[in-house]
């Protein structure tokens, strides 16, 4: 009898940790984490307790099993960015850790995202970044936040000669999710027009103001449509998802990859998997 290809089982099986990793995480994303570690499928921080217990027993399997604060964080900030099933309110609430090795993990989440694209205007940005994640309610981790994303689209858009600091960025981040519960919570009776919305950033780029068709274009958008900070539903398909997808084909995670020789020997698990409810349905 066939067996199936080793990188197949093993990728499979891979999954298969990974699925319960997810689950852990989303109830406590702490605890999440050291799962993964545990079963190792992330690298542990070098110097800590379990890297020491895993080097007496001599179960490292290489040096990448071990790794310093900084590339651990970098590894952490991407797993968030595309393990699929993660909850995005754990997301959030993680990434507003005050601790510095939270922090760091936030700057690498936020470094994932690619602002450079000519497509991805600051409110396309802005409502990319916040639909990735759940924003915690504590507002010093808004601002951990938001300061993060200040920070990082800046960083790419120096070529656009729109914001003259990182600050300027992050301030007019902070005025956007203003304006987007000033204009869609019926609480607030006294909408802001967009003369007023110009009018509160006067001098914010550093002493200097943005341009103003440059803010009326964010005003209008936020305007027409919310920012979705909420967690949306599965049916739920904004046009920053096919801007991520289209971000994503770029990327060697986003090519087409060809099925190794064998793949078909598990399309018996895939019928025994499927066809009683098929048969029910």
């Amino acid at each position: 009898p066939h067996s199936a290809p080793p990188s197949a089982v093993f990728e499979k099986h891979v999954k298969q940790k990974l699925a319960v990793a997810v689950e852990h995480f989303n109830k406590d994303p702490k605890k999440g984490l050291q799962y993964l570690q545990a079963a190792r499928l992330m690298p542990l921080l070098a110097g800590s307790p379990a890297a020491k217990a895993a080097a007496e027993a001599g179960t490292h399997a290489g040096p990448r099993d071990v790794m310093g604060e900084d590339d651990l964080a970098v590894v952490l900030g991407r797993f968030l960015r595309v393990c699929p099933g993660l909850d995005k309110d754990a997301i959030g609430e993680l990434l507003g850790e005050p601790a510095e090795f939270y922090i760091k993990i936030l700057e690498a989440y936020t470094r994932s995202f690619d602002f450079r694209d000519p497509a991805v205007t600051f409110d396309a940005g802005i409502r990319l970044y916040l639909e990735s994640f759940r924003l915690p309610g504590e507002a010093q981790k808004i601002d951990r936040i938001i300061n993060a994303f200040g920070r990082h689209y800046f960083n790419e858009n120096t070529a656009r000669n729109i914001f003259r600091s990182a600050d300027a960025a992050y301030v007019l981040a902070y005025s956007v999710i203003m304006l987007n519960t000033d204009q869609h919570n019926k609480q607030v009776k006294n909408k802001m027009t967009v003369e007023s919305f110009r009018r509160n950033l006067r001098g914010v780029n550093d002493s200097e103001d943005f341009p103003e068709d440059f803010l009326s274009e964010i005003f209008y958008s936020i305007v027409n449509e919310p920012l979705k900070l909420e967690t949306a539903s599965s049916m739920d398909v904004s046009e920053q998802v096919f801007l991520g997808m289209h971000q994503t084909s770029r990327t060697p995670r986003g090519q087409m990859v060809h099925a190794d020789p064998g793949r078909h020997l598990f399309d018996t698990t895939m019928f025994r998997l499927m066809w009683g409810p098929a048969v029910h349905a």
